[in-house]
C-alpha cells in the first residue's frame, strides 16, 4: 500500500476523540463501503435513458461516473460544500429536494454538486454518505444526483489532509473493520502517522473505500447543453495540445471528439481513484480543470476578453450553451459572466468562509438563484465590470 503525502501535510489530532459527539457513518453506509457499490442506480438510469452518449452509442459499458446525460426539465446545481452539512441541507431544502427525514423528494429533478465535499468542515464523510444515498434514491424516482471531482477530493486521495479539521478525522475511525480487511491487517505503510489519522488516510487513498465512492465523480460532464466542471475547461484541455496531451493528438473540432476527450479524462481519473493507475497529469496542472481560475474572480466581476474567447471556444467544441464552475468563492453569491455563458456557483457557504447557502435552478433557458428566503432571477446577478485575470490571485490553489 503506497500513500503519497505532500511535504505540506499537517495532521491535526481530534480533540479528546469524543466519538459519540461527532457525526459518524451509519452501519448501512459501512455495508455500502464494504460492497464497493460503484454503479449507482442514478448513473445507470441516466445511461439507459441516453439517446446518443459518447461516441454515438446509446449505452456503453456501465461506468461509475457519467460524461454525457440527456437534458432535464429541472436541473439544480449546488456549489462547494466543504464539510458543512447544515449548508448542504439548506441547499437541498430550498430546492425542495429532500423531505423532513432527509430523503429524496425531488422527483425527476437532476442535481449536480460541484465537488469539494471534503476539507474545511467537520462533516465531509457524512456528506459523502448522504450524497451516495440520495443518488440511489433519486435514481429510483427517475431523477439523478451527480458530484463532479473537486481539487480537494484529489488532494485527499494524494494524501494531503492538511485542510481537514480536527473533528473530520473522527468519523473515519468507524471504518476500521473494513479498512483492516482492505489492508489485510498490515498497517505498516502508515506506521509513521498517528493512530487517529490512519483510517482517513487509508480510506481516501486510491483503492480505498471512500476513494472508490469518489471514483463516481466525473472531472467534467454535460447535462443537455450545460457543461459542468469544478474549476473550468480550457480549449487546451479539449484539444489535447497542452497539460499532458489530454486528447492524445488531433481530435478535430466535432462535438463527439470533445466528448471523447472528456470521457477519456473521466475514465483515467476514475481508474486512479480505484487504485489502477497513477494520477492523470491533467488534473494536477495549475491551469487544469480542477484548478484554473480563468473564468472566476472572487469579486464576482466580468471576465476579460481573452477569457471570454477561451470560454466561447470550449462551448463551441463541446456543443454547449453555458459552463458552470465552482472552486472560487463568490463574495456576492452565485453569479454569471460573459452574457450568461459561465455561471460561478461557489458561494463559500461553509462556516469557515461565511458565505450564504444558495443553489442554481436551470429550466431550459431560465436561470433562477435559490436562497433561504427568496428566488432571484438569474439576470439580476450578471457581472458587468471587466477585470483582468490575475496569475497570482489570493484564492489560487485553495
Amino acid at each position: 500500500m503506497v500513500i503519497l503525502v505532500r511535504a505540506t501535510t499537517r495532521l491535526w489530532a481530534p480533540q479528546a476523540l469524543v466519538l459519540a459527539a461527532q457525526p459518524r457513518p451509519t452501519s448501512s453506509f459501512q455495508n455500502l463501503l464494504a460492497k464497493s457499490a460503484l454503479h449507482t442506480s442514478a448513473v445507470a438510469a441516466a445511461q439507459q435513458r441516453s439517446s446518443g452518449g459518447v461516441g454515438g452509442t446509446a449505452v456503453r459499458e456501465l461506468r461509475p461516473y457519467a460524461t454525457v446525460v440527456p437534458a432535464a426539465e429541472r436541473l439544480v446545481v449546488i456549489g462547494d460544500v466543504h464539510g458543512d452539512i447544515d449548508a448542504f441541507r439548506s441547499c437541498l431544502q430550498m430546492a425542495d429536494l429532500v423531505d423532513a427525514e432527509d430523503k429524496w423528494a425531488g422527483g425527476e429533478t437532476v442535481v449536480v454538486q460541484m465537488g469539494d465535499i471534503f476539507d474545511r468542515g467537520d462533516d465531509d464523510l457524512p456528506i459523502q454518505e448522504w450524497v451516495y444515498k440520495l443518488a440511489q434514491e433519486a435514481g429510483r424516482a427517475n431523477g439523478a444526483l451527480y458530484s463532479v471531482m473537486g481539487n480537494h477530493e484529489m488532494l485527499n486521495a494524494m494524501g494531503d489532509h492538511s485542510m481537514a479539521t480536527r473533528k473530520a478525522f473522527v468519523p473515519f475511525l468507524a471504518l476500521r473493520p473494513e479498512l483492516d480487511e482492505l489492508v489485510g491487517g498490515d498497517w505498516s505503510a502508515l506506521e509513521g502517522f498517528p493512530e487517529w489519522a490512519r483510517c482517513r488516510l487509508a480510506a481516501m487513498r486510491p483503492g480505498g473505500p471512500v476513494a472508490r465512492l469518489m471514483a463516481a465523480h466525473a472531472v467534467s460532464m454535460k447535462v443537455g447543453d450545460n457543461l459542468f466542471v469544478h474549476a473550468g475547461l480550457l480549449p487546451e484541455h479539449i484539444r489535447g495540445t497542452a497539460a499532458g496531451e489530454a486528447g492524445g493528438g488531433d481530435q478535430g473540432d466535432s462535438v463527439a471528439a470533445a466528448e471523447e476527450v472528456m470521457e477519456r479524462l473521466n475514465a483515467d481519473t476514475c481508474a486512479w481513484m480505484l487504485g489502477k493507475r497513477s494520477i492523470p497529469e491533467e488534473i494536477w496542472q495549475p491551469e487544469g480543470p480542477l484548478w484554473t481560475r480563468v473564468y472566476s474572480t472572487p469579486d464576482s466581476r466580468e471576465i476579460d476578453a481573452a477569457a471570454r474567447a477561451q470560454l466561447e471556444e470550449v462551448l463551441r467544441l463541446t456543443g454547449t450553451k453555458r459552463m458552470v464552475v465552482g472552486h472560487t468563492p463568490q463574495r456576492a453569491g452565485i453569479n454569471s459572466a460573459a452574457d450568461g455563458q459561465v455561471w460561478r456557483v461557489d458561494t463559500g457557504m461553509t462556516a469557515m468562509i461565511g458565505g450564504r447557502p444558495e443553489a442554481l435552478e436551470i429550466r431550459g433557458e431560465e436561470m433562477t438563484i435559490l436562497t433561504e428566503y427568496k428566488s432571484i432571477p438569474g439576470q439580476k446577478r450578471a457581472a458587468r465590470q471587466p477585470t483582468p485575470v490575475s496569475k497570482g490571485d489570493e484564492f489560487r490553489r485553495q
